[in-house]
């Protein structure tokens, strides 16, 4: 006799409470390979795909997939053709501009599987705002870094985004029931305001100590089980976490299946063996490079670098970012040191104490190995690598699972990368292939990881559009007279300038798109604040997009 529906609830709720239950160094291998995809674009307007395997013209056959960027889960993958024979080349005339597509191509022969993927789109629209991001604080650096987040708040507002702000006390690893209840009372501040933000999206980005939450026995890197640092407590919004009255977390997987917001920590302490100046020095010299990156200072980079066999799907997709001519052989210490990459991905060196001055010079890393998921131990390696001179902005630990990196190739953000790899397979019935966004995801199966962090700011993107300079303003009989210098890049179509709502505490467009370098505000009052973003369209490996720069600030001063 069958379940009726209130069984399948039952047990489904079952199987939920199961999983704090410790878990083993996978959850069961499978046996599909990545497959190697590019994509061009033709004259016509046309995409073609193609794909590298040494038997596709000789035996198996090719099926392709296809759906909108955004859309999620495995029903959404719409098939485009399928059983593809003796060929290598699929060209999809059916792409229209304005809009991200997303393809999956799977090769199948015999026991044989091989999976792709690839997005593509052409003259992308650039969103209008970003949506909320929570600048959460550790309360005793908040004073010596008041003119570095201030700054920062101001490049996140120049994004498009809105921005709360929130100062906690600092993570207290001796008194574990202490700090679980400093971040059980900042999850319940995230849960309320992240429910007023409504469906905008929403990131969070830890400075500082903020307390860390330790949860679960597992060993994702197949060494012994124990807990592990997990921010996206924070970031899971839904169902409370189990924990026992010491003050530890027993998850081995996310309670609610998915996080719902996007995360990140710039966190130093591992790194200054309670030296506050060591800490305040780098959290410093993050925001610099910071901002340099955001405003274009540290140039429009579109290369890469890869080694290692566990990161294959990884390495695979960076040719999707910057195009399979422009990603090196290498690693960390060898090829990521001879001149600034948009993108390094690599095992790297276990040891934290070979990273300072090494000089290593990606933007975006994944930095993976055993251990090193333990972003909170003295020294870590991936935090090392975030303290690199000049570059490194944002850190994962990838492989397991992989992290689905070809979201930043049409400007997405690294947040929309980790968001992807975290919530990719929160399946429990049925085969895992027709639930899963992407697969491969590692040598293994992994569910609802709570290992996977990201070190770094989660709201940075590739490929900046060069902003305003020279921004000036003054007040003539009533009017705000704006000025600002034309920036020299072909990418720049032209600019916009919006003002402040003291009301929403947002900024509002008063201008359409201006191709010259000045505007009047007839309807100035005292106190207005304006900003002005150029707009772009930015030629890419995988197509087109348009965006906007950050936004540079003017309050008018009279004559």
């Amino acid at each position: 006799m069958g379940l009726d529906a209130r069984c399948w609830r039952w047990l489904t709720l079952l199987l939920l409470c199961l999983q704090v239950v410790p878990t083993h160094s996978q959850e069961g291998q499978h046996s599909e390979r990545i497959l190697v995809v590019d994509g061009q674009w033709r004259d016509t307007g046309a995409l073609s795909l193609s794909w590298q395997s040494k038997n596709a013209l000789r035996s198996g056959t090719v099926d392709v997939h296809r759906r909108l960027l955004g859309e999620r889960g495995g029903a959404s993958w719409w098939p485009l053709a399928e059983g593809i024979r003796h060929r290598r080349v699929y060209v999809d005339e059916t792409v229209k501009p304005g809009k991200a597509y997303e393809y999956r191509i799977t090769r199948t022969d015999g026991d044989d599987v091989q999976v792709g993927y690839w997005l593509a789109g052409r003259e992308v629209d650039a969103p209008e705002g970003r949506g909320v991001v929570f600048l959460v604080v550790d309360s005793t650096l908040e004073s010596a870094l008041t003119p570095e987040l201030q700054r920062f708040v101001d490049d996140l507002v120049g994004d498009g985004w809105h921005v709360l702000r929130r100062s906690v006390p600092r993570h207290n690893g001796t008194d574990l029931v202490s700090n679980m209840t400093h971040a059980s009372q900042l999850r319940d501040w995230l849960a309320l305001e992240a429910d007023k933000a409504g469906t905008a999206t929403r990131a969070l980005i830890l400075v500082g100590h903020v307390p860390i939450v330790m949860t679960g026995q597992v060993r994702p890197d197949g060494h012994n089980p124990q807990p592990h640092e997990s921010d996206l407590y924070y970031a899971d919004l839904g169902q409370r976490w189990a924990q026992n009255a010491k003050g530890e977390l027993l998850q081995n997987r996310l309670p609610d299946l998915r996080i719902d917001m996007h995360v990140g920590r710039i966190d130093f302490a591992p790194l200054a063996a309670g030296d506050p100046e060591v800490e305040l020095a780098h959290l410093k010299h993050y925001f610099e490079k910071n901002h340099r990156w955001r405003h274009g200072e540290l140039g429009d980079l579109r290369n890469a670098y890869g080694q290692s066999g566990h990161l294959s799907v990884e390495i695979t997709m960076l040719n999707n970012i910057v195009g399979p001519d422009q990603v090196s052989d290498g690693g960390h210490h060898d090829t990521g040191v001879t001149q600034p990459y948009l993108w390094g991905v690599d095992f790297g060196h276990w040891k934290g104490s070979e990273y300072p001055g090494a000089g290593i010079k990606p933007v975006f890393a994944i930095n993976f190995g055993s251990g090193k998921q333990h972003f909170a131990k003295p020294g870590n390696p991936m935090t090392q690598l975030l303290a690199q001179e000049g570059y490194t902005l944002a850190v994962g630990w990838g492989a397991r699972p992989a992290w689905w990196l070809q979201r930043m190739a049409l400007g997405g953000s690294i947040g929309d990368v980790h968001f992807a790899t975290v919530n990719n397979g929160p399946w429990y019935f049925g085969d895992y292939q027709d639930a899963v966004d992407y697969y491969p995801m590692g040598n293994y199966l992994w569910r609802a990881p709570v290992w996977v962090n990201l070190l770094g700011d989660p709201t940075l993107r590739a490929f900046p559009l060069t902003p305003p300079a020279g921004l000036s303003g003054e007040i003539d009989s009533g009017t705000a007279i704006l000025r600002w210098r034309t920036a020299d890049a072909a990418d720049v179509l032209g600019y916009q300038v919006l003002r402040l709502n003291t009301e929403t505490d947002r900024f509002e467009p008063i201008s359409g798109l201006l191709e010259d370098s000045h505007f009047e505000d007839t309807a100035w009052r005292p106190g207005y604040r304006y900003m002005v973003r150029s707009y772009g369209l930015k030629q890419v490996y995988a197509g087109s997009f348009y965006t906007w720069s950050q936004g540079g600030f003017i309050v008018p001063s009279s004559l």
